[in-house]
């Protein structure tokens, strides 16, 4: 759920609204005194640190690892066998033969039932149609199995953590500097950048380690975010 820098006020403080679910319980995290003062030997100010501490939620709810794939195959597996068993077991009644005394008088009762719960099934059966619509669905649920990779994949560098950083050391930056005439104001040091040693990846380190989760250098992140905004920026 990429965030794109789009062109609206610069201390528009709507880009760093979170999304419901980070803000679940588990996702709080926040800057340890360490982190402060690593932040502060950047050059972050405390307008643009109390900004970047929501980032922490981010980070924590897009770096928490999926269910494992070969879990998911097996509930995928367990339906569709039960489906197939249902769909076996209906074809078999509805096959058999009138000589068969109890399984014929089964399907009968079956197709009265169905009658009387569709009785507008005048062309096709409801009982029939429920056996199509189960063979339609096994069909799905074999297509879900059959796109479920058997092993664990790469994961994936969100792209959204990395834009909420920049959106907050930017409008952190700009509450600093408003009441400061234009020319006395200093450069902004943290454009983006994947660059090592440059301050916002510094920063996004910082935020990553704070928040606890297994990758300290988002670098592929950043780098994804930094092709976002080469895409997304106006051809001349």
């Amino acid at each position: 759920m990429p965030i794109e820098r789009i062109e609206i006020a610069p201390d528009d403080e709507r880009l760093l609204r979170l999304p419901p679910s980070a803000c679940a319980d588990r996702y709080a995290a926040t800057f340890s005194a360490k982190h402060i003062k690593d932040l502060r030997r950047l050059g972050v100010e405390s307008e643009q640190r109390k900004r970047l501490e929501p980032a922490l939620r981010l980070i924590r709810l897009y770096s928490e690892k999926g269910p494992k794939l070969s879990e998911v195959r097996q509930h995928l597996d367990e339906v569709a066998e039960t489906m197939r068993a249902a769909s076996r077991a209906l074809q078999a009644l509805l096959m058999a033969p009138e000589t068969e005394g109890a399984r014929a008088e089964a399907k009968r009762r079956l197709r009265q039932a169905s009658l009387r719960l569709d009785p507008n099934g005048v062309v096709e059966e409801p009982v029939d149609r429920m056996a199509a619509m189960l063979r339609d669905l096994l069909s799905v649920v074999e297509e879900a199995i059959n796109r479920t990779p058997t092993e664990q994949t790469r994961p994936q560098a969100h792209t959204y953590p990395i834009a909420y950083i920049d959106h907050a050391l930017q409008i952190g930056f700009n509450a600093v500097w408003k009441t400061v005439p234009i020319a006395q104001r200093k450069p902004n040091p943290f454009t983006p950048s994947a660059r090592e040693g440059s301050p916002f990846r510094d920063v996004a380190a910082i935020c990553y380690a704070a928040a606890g989760v297994p990758t300290t250098d988002p670098l592929r992140a950043i780098r994804a975010y930094l092709s976002e905004l080469k895409n997304s920026s106006p051809k001349n």
